[in-house]
């Protein structure tokens, strides 16, 4: 009966609310119910249909079922009901007269009650001032479980346009089971490039150095700093004044360093050139672009959240950000020629959405939007990927750890939109196969704005010191390096 009930509330009209002889009913059959989890499902869904909290809900329907209870504490608590659901009601209002909504077709949308007040409390969670396409339709597809795409194109429908035959509706996805050996990606290239790697250590591993040699990696390279540049931090040079930047650093006492990546025009392996990027230029060449500066975000992922991300279709990033990444870059000066050069420029996700909702993130600044994404070259964006996205997948879908907790901070320079480095922090806890917890750290510098791909030898040599982890702890059973030059450690 309850189930019945949840059903008949979803075909409500938003605005219509529950009176007092249904709340009444409502109480009954709730009392009647024998199945505990159906009565929690009931309030639950009753709650986010009426806007009533739960509590207030469970703590009315106690009292009405009293065969004591006088009239006029009936009608005090019936009162209260209807006021709490009025409430919801004009935030309900108020928030459809919002000025994004004036330009979107909401009817086609068929948005019931409870997906608006679900839609209104992350809102307020999220302390955000203002309503964004990116936000409403995110998190309108993550409630229905919907395609963005679907959603954006009814959303823009002209309100001119004659009406459709049959009004579109969505139903909600049915939960699938999902093999969580899918494959999701081509792990990193099968090619024979060069190992430009650098080691550098904190600590004394032989066995570790003469293996990372095997893959191509310099050992033993003394590095000083260097003369800092624009978007690149924690520059070091060699012997030779080759400026190198930090790739990785596993566990706080093995990094990787390989050289800079010099400037250039045209994709092959360099760095485009945004240092003269204006915002005036910008707005002026991408009048409809709708993005600004990423900021810090954090988030969580778990065994669960990638398990109810896999088959979920990702939304159209073109429509969401209303331009190319690829006119991104030419409106920082980049020269794009061909359509394949148009391809190789990414938006990137910097909440990584194979791996939890970007709803699930959260920022730095907690008055700042989250912008989950950024204008990227394809080859960072598969740095990001192979070198961490399908490691940190691998481990929780192998049970290695319950979770990872991920920290991503853009870094920009002067006013281009484009970051020039994407900095990963990693932390997590598992077992080694010695029985012993063990707490792991990672720290990754992906570069955006360059288009050189890690080659297959490189992550071999990042596999290599993840492994250490299967064999000893450097911080507890290896000597530490009196003479490591300190100013290779960097934060």
């Amino acid at each position: 009966m309850l189930e019945e009930i949840i059903k008949n509330l979803a075909l409500l009209d938003c605005l219509t609310e529950l009176n007092s002889t249904e709340w009444l009913r409502l109480s009954t059959d709730f009392t009647q119910e024998p199945d505990e989890l159906k009565r929690v499902a009931f309030i639950k869904a009753l709650s986010t249909h009426s806007g009533v909290p739960v509590i207030q809900i469970q703590t009315a329907f106690s009292s009405l079922t009293q065969m004591t209870l006088s009239t006029d504490a009936k009608e005090r608590i019936l009162f209260e009901l209807q006021k709490t659901q009025t409430g919801a009601t004009l935030k309900i209002t108020a928030f459809q007269q919002r000025s994004i909504f004036k330009k979107m077709n909401l009817e086609s949308l068929s948005i019931s009650r409870a997906q608006w007040n679900i839609l209104i409390s992350r809102f307020e969670q999220q302390q955000r001032e203002h309503v964004t396409r990116f936000f409403f339709l995110s998190t309108l597809s993550s409630i229905k479980r919907v395609s963005f795409d679907n959603l954006s194109d009814a959303a823009t429908l002209s309100r001119e346009q004659p009406a459709r035959k049959g009004k579109r509706k969505y139903q909600e996805e049915e939960d699938k089971d999902i093999s969580t050996t899918k494959r999701v990606a081509q792990e990193y290239r099968e090619d024979d490039g060069i190992n430009p790697f650098i080691f550098a250590s904190t600590v004394k591993n032989p066995e570790l150095e003469t293996k990372l040699e095997a893959t191509g990696v310099r050992v033993g390279v003394p590095l000083s700093p260097a003369t800092p540049e624009k978007g690149y931090p924690h520059l070091m040079r060699t012997p030779g004044k080759t400026k190198v930047r930090p790739v990785c650093e596993i566990d706080n006492a093995y990094r990787l360093f390989k050289p800079v990546t010099p400037y250039g025009k045209v994709s092959g392996k360099d760095r485009i050139d945004v240092r003269k990027a204006s915002q005036a230029r910008i707005t002026s060449a991408l009048p409809k672009l709708v993005f600004d500066r990423a900021q810090p975000v954090q988030f969580t992922p778990t065994r669960e959240s990638i398990l109810g991300r896999s088959g979920t279709k990702r939304e159209s990033l073109l429509a969401l950000m209303r331009e190319s990444a690829a006119n991104v870059f030419r409106a920082h000066g980049a020269t794009i020629n061909s359509s394949a050069e148009s391809r190789s420029k990414h938006w990137a996700h910097i909440v990584t959405s194979c791996l939890i909702d970007f709803l699930e993130a959260t920022p730095e600044d907690p008055e700042k939007e989250i912008i989950p994404v950024v204008p990227s070259t394809a080859e960072a964006n598969y740095n990001t990927l192979e070198a961490i996205e399908l490691f940190v997948r691998h481990k929780l879908l192998n049970k290695d750890t319950d979770k990872i907790h991920i920290y991503v901070k853009p870094i920009y320079s002067g006013e281009s939109l484009i970051p020039d480095v994407l900095v990963y922090k990693l932390n997590w806890s598992e077992t080694n196969k010695k029985g012993e917890t063990i707490q792991c750290k990672e720290l990754f510098y992906i570069g955006p704005q360059s288009h050189y791909r890690l080659t297959k030898s490189m992550h071999q040599s990042i596999g290599l010191l993840r492994d250490t982890r299967e064999t000893d702890l450097p911080s507890e059973e290896m000597q530490v390096d009196e003479n490591s030059n300190p100013n290779i450690m960097f934060r």
